[in-house]
C-alpha cells in the first residue's frame, strides 16, 4: 500500500515562503508597470530614438550624417543601437514599440544589477529582494526609469561594467596565496581578457552617455584609490583603463565630433539658489523610492494612512540596512562605491545644469537604485522582522501600482487628433517649436512633417538640437508655422504674429491647443553652423 502524505507534518519553510512571496510581488509590480508604460505619453525628446531610427533606416542615412545629436548623451551605443533600431524598422516605427523596449531595458537593467547583487553576497534572496523592490517603485517615479531618454541603457551598461570590476577582484582574491606566517600573496599574473572587456564597455558606455561617469566610473577609481590597501597588478591596471579611456572618450567626444553639440553642464544658477536646489533634489528622489515620502514633499497633499505605513516601512528598511552596511566589513569596497556614487550625483546636482526642473529626476534614477540595492543587501535571512518589514512595504506599494491603473488615459491623444487634422486639411508640412516638431512627425510617421525651428518677426531659422541638415536643405512650396498655445509666452505669441504676418499667412487654423498659420513660398535656410 501506498504511504499517505502527512498534510499536518508538512511546514513550509520561512526562506521559501519569503522567496515565492517575492517572485509574486516581482511579477505583480513588472504587469502593473508594463501596462503603465504602453500608456504613458511622449514627448519631442522621448521619440528622438525613433527619429532616428527613421533617419538611419527609411532615408538610408546609416551613419547619421549631418545629424546633431548632444554630446553628453547620444545614446547610440546603449540604447539606439543595441535594443531600439531593430525593433523601430521591424514594426514601421511604432511608438508602443518604442516604450515596449524601454520597459525591456529596465527589466534587463534590474536583472543585471540582481545578478551583481548575488555576486557579493552569493545569495538569490537578496536578488529577489531588490527585483521585488526595483519592480514595485511608486508610480509617480516610475516614468523616470521607464520613458525613452531615461539613460535606463546605462543602467545595464553599468551593471555589466559592475560584474566585471567584481568577478576580476574575485577572481584576484581566489587565486591569491596564503604563506606560512598566513599572509595573502596575490599573484602578479595580469587578467587580460575581462579587462579588454571592461576597456570597450566603459568606453562604448562614456561614448553615449556621460552620466555613467558620477554614477560609477569616477566614484569606484575614488573608493579603489583612497581605500582599498591591498591592491592587485589586475585591478590596478583595471582602474587605470577606466580612468584613461573615460577621459580619452569624453574629449573626444566633446571636441572632435562635429555634430554632436557640446552642452555646458555646470551651472552657477543651482549652487546661487541652494534651498530650492536641495528641495527638488528631495521631491526627486523621494518620487523615485516611496509614496510616504513623496508625500510629505508635495506638502502632504493626500497624505493618508497608507502612506503613512509606506513611510514607517521604509524608513525602517533603510535604518536596518544601514546598520547592517556598517557591520558588514567583509563588502565595505561595494558599500562604499554606492555611497560615493550617490554623493557624487549630489554633488553634480548642486553645481550642475541638471536640476532644471521635476523632469531632471531622470538623472537620479541609479542613486535611488543604490538605496534599494542596499536595503536588499543588507537583509539577512534569519532577521524575519527585516523580513516583515519588506513584505509590508511591497504590499502597500503593489496597492499603490494597482490603484494607478485606474488613472491611466490615452496617450498622445492631442498629438493625434492633430495630426488627423492637419492631414484632413492637406497642411503636411511645417515648422514648429521644439516640443511639436519631433513628436508629430514620429506619431505621423512622417504623413505630416514639422521641422524644429526658431522663429523670429521676420523669418525662421534651423533649430540644431536633435536635428539634421538634410531635413532642410529642400523643403515644399506649401507649409505651416505650427504653435502650441500651451507652450509659448505672450511675447512668443506677439513674435509669431509678426511673423505670420510678413509671410502673408492665410487665416490661422485652430485645433485644441494649437494654432496653424499657412504660409506658401516660404524656403528656410539651411544651417549655418559655427563652432568654437
Amino acid at each position: 500500500m501506498e504511504q499517505q502524505l502527512d498534510i499536518k507534518n508538512v511546514r513550509l519553510d520561512w526562506r521559501t515562503a519569503f522567496a515565492a512571496a517575492l517572485i509574486i510581488f516581482i511579477l505583480f509590480g513588472l504587469g502593473t508597470k508594463l501596462v503603465m508604460s504602453l500608456n504613458m505619453g511622449l514627448n519631442s525628446d522621448m521619440v528622438g530614438e525613433g527619429i532616428e531610427a527613421m533617419e538611419i533606416w527609411k532615408h538610408q542615412n546609416y551613419f547619421l550624417s549631418g545629424y546633431y545629436l548632444p554630446s553628453q548623451d547620444t545614446f547610440l551605443f546603449t540604447e539606439l543601437i543595441p535594443f531600439q533600431l531593430i525593433p523601430q524598422i521591424l514594426t514601421n516605427y511604432d511608438p508602443t514599440a518604442l516604450k515596449l523596449m524601454t520597459f525591456v531595458e529596465f527589466v534587463l537593467g534590474v536583472g543585471v544589477l540582481g545578478y551583481v547583487i548575488y555576486m557579493v553576497t552569493g545569495e538569490a534572496l537578496h536578488s529577489l529582494l531588490f527585483g521585488a523592490l526595483m519592480a514595485n517603485v511608486p508610480a509617480e517615479g516610475y516614468q523616470y526609469f521607464a520613458l525613452p531618454t531615461s539613460h535606463t541603457g546605462t543602467v545595464i551598461f553599468l551593471g555589466l561594467i559592475l560584474a566585471l570590476l567584481i568577478y576580476v577582484d574575485k577572481k584576484v582574491e581566489g587565486e591569491a596565496q596564503k604563506t606560512k606566517k598566513g599572509k595573502k600573496v596575490r599573484s602578479t599574473k595580469i587578467l587580460w581578457a575581462p579587462l579588454i572587456a571592461l576597456t570597450v564597455l566603459t568606453a562604448l558606455t562614456v561614448l553615449s552617455d556621460t552620466i555613467v561617469l558620477p554614477w560609477l566610473i569616477v566614484p569606484f577609481i575614488l573608493v579603489y584609490l583612497l581605500f582599498v590597501k591591498n591592491k592587485s597588478n589586475t585591478m590596478n591596471v583595471a582602474v587605470a583603463a577606466m580612468a584613461a579611456v573615460s577621459v580619452i572618450v569624453y574629449i573626444f567626444k566633446t571636441y572632435f565630433i562635429y555634430n554632436w553639440v557640446v552642452q555646458d553642464v555646470l551651472s552657477s544658477s543651482a549652487a546661487a539658489d541652494v534651498p530650492s536646489t536641495v528641495g527638488l533634489y528631495f521631491t526627486a528622489l523621494a518620487a523615485l523610492l516611496n509614496q510616504g515620502l513623496y508625500g510629505i514633499a508635495q506638502g502632504f497633499k493626500d497624505f493618508g494612512i497608507l502612506e503613512v505605513a509606506s513611510l514607517l516601512a521604509f524608513l525602517a528598511l533603510a535604518a536596518l540596512a544601514l546598520k547592517g552596511a556598517l557591520e558588514d566589513k567583509k563588502n565595505r569596497l561595494f558599500y562604499g562605491v554606492l555611497l560615493a556614487s550617490a554623493a557624487t550625483m549630489f554633488a553634480m546636482w548642486m553645481v550642475s545644469d541638471y536640476t532644471i526642473d521635476i523632469a531632471s529626476t531622470r538623472y537620479l534614477t541609479f542613486t535611488a537604485i543604490t538605496v534599494f540595492m542596499l536595503i536588499a543587501m543588507c537583509f539577512r535571512p534569519d532577521y524575519r522582522i527585516y523580513g516583515a518589514l519588506a513584505l509590508a512595504l511591497l504590499l502597500i506599494s503593489a496597492v499603490f501600482g494597482a490603484l494607478q491603473m485606474g488613472d491611466l488615459q490615452q496617450p498622445n491623444a492631442a498629438e493625434y487628433g492633430l495630426i488627423s487634422y492637419l492631414k484632413e486639411n492637406n497642411q503636411t508640412f511645417g515648422y514648429g517649436g521644439y516640443w511639436s516638431a519631433n513628436i508629430v512627425t514620429y506619431l505621423s510617421g512622417e504623413d505630416v512633417i514639422v521641422r524644429k525651428a526658431v522663429f523670429y518677426r521676420n523669418d525662421i531659422k534651423p533649430w540644431m538640437w536633435h536635428s539634421c541638415e538634410r531635413w532642410y536643405q529642400s523643403t515644399p512650396d506649401n507649409s505651416f508655422i505650427l504653435v502650441d498655445n500651451s507652450t509659448i509666452s505672450d511675447t512668443g505669441r506677439e513674435v509669431v504674429g509678426a511673423l505670420a504676418a510678413s509671410l502673408n499667412a492665410s487665416e490661422a487654423m485652430h485645433y485644441d491647443k494649437f494654432v496653424i498659420y499657412p504660409i506658401q513660398g516660404f524656403h528656410i535656410a539651411p544651417f549655418q553652423v559655427q563652432r568654437s
